[in-house]
């Protein structure tokens, strides 16, 4: 239960290592194609960051093999000297989300909510796009040098 609550590959590796890992996973499990592009220069960020982005990213990955019947998946790790970007774009059914912050919740379930929350706790932001038979891209963007929220979700 601890190993889950922090993967160990987090802090011996860092989120690069750990998001291909989380990758590799659903292309074993599902058969879809998988890369995995890291632009920038690459390097450790602060522990809550580095969980923020492996839940939003497990979350992401997981709701493609929940979800979206795709073929390919395509995860972007992009490093500049102030953000890191997070993108899980795949080839999937996509969806169509309710405008309604009532009905998102009743539709997406929570995982969506879920990564929003993160995403907001880090001074982050969460995009999400998606359309029937196009396919969904969920972005995430966090500041690497901000002061981070004490309540972060694990």
């Amino acid at each position: 239960m601890t190993r889950n609550l922090r993967p160990p590959i987090l802090d011996d590796l860092g989120i690069v290592d750990a998001v291909r890992r989380l990758q590799t996973d659903l292309m074993e499990r599902t058969g879809a194609d998988g890369k995995l592009e890291v632009s920038g220069t690459e390097r450790r960020l602060s522990s809550e960051l580095e969980l923020g982005m492996f839940r939003v990213a497990q979350e992401a990955l997981s709701n493609v093999e929940s979800h979206s019947d795709a073929t390919e998946v395509v995860v972007t790790l992009g490093f500049t000297n102030k953000e890191i970007t997070l993108k899980v774009k795949d080839n999937g059914v996509g969806f169509t989300r309710m405008a309604s912050p009532t009905r998102i919740c009743i539709d997406d379930g929570l995982g969506i909510l879920g990564m929003e929350e993160r995403a907001e706790l880090l001074d982050g932001k969460l995009d999400i796009e998606s359309s029937q038979g196009e396919g969904t891209t969920v972005t995430a963007i966090f500041p690497i040098h901000s002061e981070l929220n004490s309540n972060v979700l694990v």
